[in-house]
């Protein structure tokens, strides 16, 4: 989790730099008012998306951080990152769909596991059940 959150920082910081590089780009000098009035309109809405795409990767990135620091909240003492994984059981496993892969198709298969978890703090147990897709 803490690997998809630098990602996303990285990626934020790319679309900022390279944002500002476009505006240092020095603009040429356009021949006709009418040509100069269709470049104004289009950089607008250049703007207007690179601000809307801005906003979503930050609020992306807002979401993604608040789900890693819930996820392993404990509910009796409400430390953050306090759950550690004690012990995991197959609960079982179940065919969900068939994938194209090239020529072939392959069946792919979701495990569902119940993960033992303890509070490091105040030694609270409890369960949860997660699933992974394999192939």
């Amino acid at each position: 989790m803490k690997t998809k959150l630098l990602v996303l920082i990285m990626l934020l910081l790319g679309i900022y730099n390279l944002q500002a590089q476009q505006i240092e780009q020095p603009k040429e000098k356009q021949e006709s008012t009418q040509v100069q009035k269709d470049n104004v309109s289009d950089k607008s809405t250049d703007e207007e998306a690179a601000r809307y795409t801005r906003i979503a990767l930050i609020i992306a990135g807002v979401i993604l951080f608040l789900k890693w620091k819930y996820s392993g909240r404990c509910k009796k003492c409400k430390r953050y990152q306090a759950m550690k994984t004690y012990d995991k059981d197959l609960v079982g496993t179940m065919k969900t769909k068939r994938v194209q892969q090239g020529n072939d198709y392959v069946n792919e298969y979701t495990r569902r596991y119940k993960i033992y978890r303890q509070c490091k703090y105040c030694g609270y147990k409890d369960s949860i059940f997660k699933d992974k897709t394999e192939r």
